[in-house]
């Protein structure tokens, strides 16, 4: 799943450099920055559950943001 999630990321990033063409770079582009939100306040709401992993916070903030739930939950 994590490879999965890393892929999107990936097109995102492509998205974003212009590698990709639109209307797809434009979908990717609003879909990557709900998703950054909806991390950020994951992060904010569960960082009890977060902290709990022992990673430090910045690596539990980066971790979050990239795999969201799929970070602290599994």
């Amino acid at each position: 799943m994590r490879k999965v999630i890393l892929l999107f990321w990936l097109l995102c990033l492509m998205a974003v450099i212009g590698l990709i063409p639109e209307p797809a770079a434009l979908w990717l582009k609003i879909i990557a920055v709900m998703l950054l939100l909806a991390h950020a306040i994951e992060f904010i709401l569960f960082e009890k559950a977060i902290k709990r992993k022992g990673d430090s916070g910045f690596r539990s903030f980066v971790m979050t943001m990239l795999y969201g739930v799929f970070y602290f939950k599994f």
